[in-house]
């Protein structure tokens, strides 16, 4: 596992691009999954205005991610390379990076 602090990023995705999410979230999941395993990121998913109704699919406006980390710099540098940002879907001007404490947690 990876030592570092914690820092939680809310990333909103920019308008209309939601078409562009869902086409390149497989390998968004698969770089996910690889900083997981690495002890990187602990945890993340999408955020929507309301969970959908039975029938409708998940609206995202953007992600919640928590990453360990040594610094808020090597956080940027994740989300920087992310392929949200290099398509396009993420709007990381207005990303919030907040320097998090674990106080509670079941694995």
């Amino acid at each position: 596992m990876s030592t570092g602090k914690l820092f939680t990023c809310i990333i909103p995705d920019k308008p209309g691009t939601l078409e562009q999410r869902l086409k390149v979230r497989d390998q968004h999941i698969s770089n996910a999954k690889d900083l997981n395993s690495k002890g990187l990121l602990v945890a993340g998913g999408g955020y929507a205005d309301k969970h959908p109704d039975e029938g409708e699919s998940f609206n995202f406006k953007g992600s919640i991610i928590t990453f360990r980390a040594a610094s808020q710099e090597d956080v940027q540098k994740l989300l920087d390379t992310d392929i949200y940002t290099t398509t396009g879907v993420w709007d990381l001007p207005n990303a919030k990076i907040y320097p998090a404490i674990e106080a509670i947690r079941k694995d």
